[in-house]
Parts: structure tokens; sequence; C-alpha cells
């Protein structure tokens, strides 16, 4: 099955979106302009108005009487906007600039202009006769300072009015005013602000060099009932704890649980990335339930990489020696060895800390308080938008296979009509090929937007639940600091009543350092936790905002073509 994205990549990718938004603003300019504005001439020439408004006495003969007259009016008007797909696209891709406001421009230099020869009428010349002789005195009246007053004199000429035949140049360059008392010290600290933002730029390009990893392909491995998949893992980096700067390995999705876990374990106070669902009911309903199908393999690649992303990219993770272990072992049976020896410590380990921070806690700091309150909330809402935009996803699909319905019972009238109204043929024929266009598009945008927006969404609501369960261990050390607390209380009353009991006074002695060691690990796990959920939500804010704007940019591009296509067709038979 060919790719049904092969034909839409340069319309979905991001630097086409200002192409895009310049064409539905030309578009929705243009029609508001001309089309509506006689609309609404034609419209009040021909509805009857009362006190109780247009239209109210009207009959559907009124109504549609002058419906000849309205598309004759308007044919050159939807011509001006129209025309092929091929070409309106190719056009505008062409003339980016010009849809991005050149005609806006214009105008505004037809409107500049013409206050510039108003002002031009006025004063213009005397402006520039008096500032002249203001410099011969200046230069009179202070010869020592003679160079300081021609740079003054050089400024002012440059601030004066002057509007360009270009104002969109004048908007990038703007001229500024310079005070040359000043220019040392701006000099200097143009220099400081440059020197701050290089050394910005090195960090940022250090952190961004640090890790790139990607899945470049996937494996079906065997036949049958037998049969798994594989993903050929490439990571390149630069850190020095690792061997080789590139590896190239191949995992199966168990191999990445096992990696989620032991981070899980041993990374406490660390928020997780999710892993997708390893049900295919769960992650496949729109794709159907094969395991081994290109749509569920697919998503699970992409998913896949979005995990060991976020893992390479944390400043904690991306030195985690359970991820080196993960890229770097290369024998398949020595990692089914690693992973059973990790599997047995950190199952030992989690019942330890389980007994050791029994209890429930009772929250102390506000801070989490609103934001366990604000994560739970989330969550809820999250789950709504997931279930509302699959539902959504869904009806393009129907969508989908009714366009195909229409295309081929409009094919069918088009052969009956052949020989008798080749005119009415032609139409249905036209129809029939518009119909099955959108079928393709309505493909494409469901299978976008799932990808691009509903996944995006389904992805945080899974890493919300590990958010939670990062407050949840946040809440094992509180319980255990106040548990600790409580038992030093019992020990120190005790001691009390029997101030010779040598035993009591160790044991109170005992408890005092378990209530300083609790209260150390609390309050760094705290810190820590802190840091993660605010790192989570400029995270989250980026990345939820970024799949918004695809999905709109998504059903406008949609939009926009099936415009294109019914335009077209207007243009054919009017």
């Amino acid at each position: 099955m060919d790719d049904p994205w092969a034909n839409s990549a340069d319309l979905n990718s991001w630097d086409n979106k200002k192409t895009t938004s310049s064409i539905s603003d030309s578009i929705f300019s243009t029609y508001s302009s001309t089309v509506i504005g006689e609309n609404d001439d034609i419209f009040n020439e021909n509805v009857p108005k009362n006190s109780g408004g247009p239209g109210i006495n009207m009959t559907a003969d009124d109504i549609f009487s002058n419906t000849d007259d309205f598309y004759s009016n308007n044919d050159n008007n939807f011509g001006e906007f129209s025309g092929d797909n091929s070409n309106i696209y190719q056009d505008n891709i062409q003339n980016q600039e010009q849809f991005g406001g050149e005609s806006l421009f214009d105008e505004l230099n037809e409107e500049g202009n013409g206050i510039v020869n108003e002002d031009q009428s006025v004063n213009n010349d005397s402006l520039e006769d008096e500032l002249n002789n203001d410099s011969k005195n200046i230069d009179d009246k202070e010869n020592d300072n003679d160079n300081e007053v021609l740079g003054n004199d050089e400024d002012i000429k440059e601030g004066e009015i002057d509007i360009p035949n270009d104002i969109s140049k004048q908007i990038e360059e703007p001229v500024v005013v310079h005070n040359n008392n000043n220019n040392n010290d701006n000099e200097d600290e143009d220099e400081d602000e440059n020197r701050f933002n290089d050394e910005e730029d090195d960090e940022d390009d250090e952190k961004s060099d640090s890790f790139n990893i990607e899945i470049r392909s996937i494996k079906i491995v065997g036949n049958g009932v037998g049969a798994y998949v594989t993903y050929e893992v490439n990571a390149m980096t630069n850190l020095d704890l690792y061997k080789n700067n590139e590896m190239n390995i191949f995992r199966r999705y168990s191999d990445f649980v096992w990696l989620q876990d032991e981070l899980l374990n041993n990374h406490k106070g660390i928020i997780i990335p999710p892993l997708p669902d390893k049900s295919v009911i769960q992650t496949n309903k729109l794709f159907g339930n094969d395991r081994l199908s290109s749509a569920f393999t697919e998503y699970r690649k992409r998913e896949l990489e979005r995990f060991l992303k976020r893992i390479s990219n944390h400043p904690t993770l991306c030195t985690s020696k359970y991820l080196q272990l993960f890229l770097e072992t290369t024998d398949s049976a020595e990692l089914v060895s690693i992973k059973s020896e990790t599997k047995q410590a950190s199952s030992s380990w989690g019942s330890f800390f389980k007994k050791i921070g029994s209890g429930s806690a009772t929250e102390i700091d506000p801070w989490f308080t609103e934001k366990t309150n604000y994560v739970s909330d989330l969550l809820q809402k999250l789950e709504f938008v997931a279930k509302s935009a699959t539902n959504v996803i869904q009806k393009h699909f129907e969508l989908m296979q009714l366009q195909v319905q229409f295309s081929d019972s409009t094919k069918l009238l088009a052969d009956t009509e052949k020989s008798s109204n080749s005119t009415l043929s032609h139409a249905c024929t036209r129809l029939s090929e518009i119909a099955a266009q959108v079928h393709l598009l309505e493909q494409e945008l469901g299978q976008s937007a799932a990808v691009k927006f509903s996944d995006n969404i389904k992805d945080y609501i899974r890493y919300i639940g590990n958010v939670q369960q990062t407050f949840d261990t946040r809440l094992e050390k509180l319980a255990a600091f106040q548990n600790a607390t409580k038992d030093l209380e019992n020990k120190k009353n005790k001691s009390s009543s029997k101030p010779n009991d040598l035993k009591l006074k160790q044991a109170v002695q005992d408890c005092s350092k378990i209530v300083e060691e609790t209260k150390e690990v609390f309050d760094t796990i705290s810190n820590l936790v802190r840091s993660e959920f605010e790192r989570f939500e400029a995270t989250k804010a980026q990345e939820m905002h970024f799949a918004i704007v695809e999905y709109a940019q998504l059903n406008m591009n949609h939009e926009i073509r099936c415009l294109d296509l019914w335009r077209g067709f207007l243009n054919e038979h009017q």
C-alpha cells in the first residue's frame, strides 16, 4: 500500500506554514472584500425588510429568484482566487513574500507617500533649512567641539522623516538615532551581551550535541505466532562514559520495558518518560488489531523513539548506566543475562524501601498539594480530549468511505448520461473525480491528525501517570520521616520515665540519627521532584502547543485544498 502522506509531506512541513497561512489570509481577505460585498448588495436588493429584520416574510422563490444574476456577477470574483489545485499552490509558494505582505505594504506605501507629500507641502524644506542654520551657528560658537557637532548634524539628517518605497525593508531595518555621547557605553554593553549570548549558544550546542538518537528501521523476525518485531536503534554521542561515539543495535519492545523499569527503580524522584501501551487493542483502535501491521509497528517506532529522545535529553538519565547497557550491549544473550540480574536486585531493594516507607503521609507543603490537584484535574481533561479527538478522527475515516461510494455512484450516472447529454455526463464525471480526491484528503487528514495530535495527547496521559508515581515516591519518603519522628517521640517519652535505662538512651540516639537521615532524604527528593515537575511543565507547554498548532495547520490545509477543488468545478460549469 502506498504511503498516503507521500504527496502532502511538503504541505504539512513547518517550512511551509508561513506560506499556507499567507494563502489563507489572501483568500479570505479577497473573498471578504469582493464576493461577500457584492453578495450583501444582491441580498439587500432582493430581501424584503420589516420591523422584524431582513427576510422574515421571504419565500423560497424570493431567495433564489436572482441566483443566476448572483453567479454571473461573481464569476469573475471567484476566478480571482480560484483555479486548479496545482496552480494556486505553485503560485502562492513561489510568491510567498507577496502573500506575506507585499500587497499590504503597497497599500501602506500609497498612504505613506500621501503623508510624505502633505508634510513636504507644509514645512519639509523649511525644516531642513532651519536644521542647517542651527548647525552652522553651533559650528561658529563651539569651534573646539567641531567633530562632535558634525556628528550630531549627521545623526539629525539620518533621523529625518523619509518613507522609502519598500516599507517592508524599513520595518526590517529601522532607522535609529544614535547618541554619540553614549557610544562607548553602548559598545561595551553590546560586547557583554554578545559574549553572554555566545556562551549560551555554546552551552546549548554542547547539550544538543551530547546525544542524537533515532530508530531507523523495523524488522520482523520469524513467521506466524512466534514472529516478533525488532527496532534498529542508532545513537551518536560525545559523552566520555561511552566506549564508542556511535552505536547501532536491535532491540525488542521488552528491552525498552526493562530499561524503563530500571530507570524507575534506580532514579527515584525523576519523572521517567512513558512507553507506548503494550496492548494492541489500546494503541491501534483506528488501524486494526494486527500487532505486525505496518500501522501498529510504525506507531510503536515513533513512540519508542520519543521515549529514547527524552531520556537522552535529560541531564541525569543520559548518563545512567542502564541506558549505557541498553545501547552498548551487542550480544543478545548477554543482554538477557543482564536483564535477569538487574530485575532480581531491583525487586529485593524495592521491597526493602517499601517496608521503610510504609504508612500514609500527611502533606506538609502547600505547593505539592496544589500541584497534585492540578495533575489530577489535567489527567481527567486530557482523557476527555483524547476520547473526543479519536471520535473526530473516526468520523474522517467514515466520511472517507462515504466519499468512495459517492464517487462510484456519480460515475455510473455519468456513464448513463453519456449518450443523451454530454454536458451533464461531463459534470457528473468531474463530480466523481472530485469526490475521489476528497476521499484521499480525508484519509490524509485522519491519519495525520492521529499522529500529530491524538497520539501526543495520549502520550501525555501516560506521562502524567509517571508524574503521579514520582509524587507518590516523595510521599513515601515523607512517610518515612514522619514515622521516624513519631518513633523518636515514643522513645523519648519512655526514656524520660526511666532515666537510668542505658538501652533506652541508646535507642533515642539511634532514632535521632534515623530522623536526621530520613529528613535529609525527604528534603533532597522534594527539591528534585519540584525541579522535575517544573521541567515537565515547561516541556508540556511547548510540546502540546506545538501539537495544537500542527492540528490547526492540518485542518486549514485540508479545507484550502478542498475549497480549491470545488472552485475549479464551479469555474468549469457555471
